[in-house]
């Protein structure tokens, strides 16, 4: 039977990959931004700002899951241990509350022309 650390170094191989595949759509979203700014047609800017929103709430998702693992690891943690683990798990709520603020704002104003930043 596997222990958790093999487990979660497979789960960051799968969150690797999924990194590559929202950056390629993050690039493929500012191509339709761009055609947008050129030709105007709003339907470009439909295609960026919906591909937009798909890697941001995929990036929550990892982001989250990086929360949930630096709390179990600090909730298992020694004494000595914590005050470092605690500062991973502090930069896992910084990364979480920025997400959810991205996705908030690219949900309530899907007229701005721009790709997010995950």
């Amino acid at each position: 039977m596997r222990n958790s650390i093999e487990v979660n170094l497979d789960i960051e191989k799968i969150i690797y990959v999924v990194f590559i595949i929202i950056s390629v759509m993050g690039i493929i979203g500012t191509n339709y931004e761009e055609k947008f700014i050129e030709t105007g047609d709003s339907s470009y800017h439909e295609k960026g700002c919906t591909i937009f929103k798909i890697t941001i709430v995929i990036a929550l998702i990892i982001y989250l899951y990086y929360l949930k693992r630096n709390y179990e690891i600090y909730n298992e943690a020694s004494s000595k241990e914590k005050n470092l683990i605690r500062i991973r798990l502090f930069g896992s709520v910084f990364f979480v509350v920025g997400a959810i603020c991205l996705v908030y704002f690219r949900f309530k104003d899907p007229g701005f022309v721009d790709s997010p930043e995950i």
